[in-house]
């Protein structure tokens, strides 16, 4: 289920500039460089999510909220996901039993 975020990394960058470190200058100059409007796959929130984890191993708790906040994405994706289908089964059943 591709979608486009409806959240800005840029909410979330003051809570990331506590960390002056050669990987957090690199870490900011490729998110600038992100398009708002590009559509976040699965595959890439996933990367993301992975990619979050590692920097807060690495670099500590200035980078949790990025974590979190992409925890959350995933929760919410598997929550509509489950709903979809919840949603197809029902009127499938519906349909079965008119008939």
């Amino acid at each position: 289920m591709a979608k486009t975020r409806d959240w800005s990394l840029h909410d979330y960058w003051n809570r990331l500039l506590p960390n002056k470190g050669r990987f957090a200058l690199d870490f900011a100059q490729a998110a600038k460089v992100s398009d708002p409007d590009v559509e976040v796959t699965d595959d890439l929130l996933a990367e993301c999510y992975v990619t979050a984890a590692r920097l807060v191993e690495a670099h500590g708790e200035v980078y949790l909220p990025l974590f979190e906040r992409l925890h959350a994405e995933i929760g919410l994706r598997r929550r509509q996901h489950d709903l979809l289908v919840k949603a197809r089964s029902v009127a499938r059943n519906v349909e079965t039993n008119l008939l």
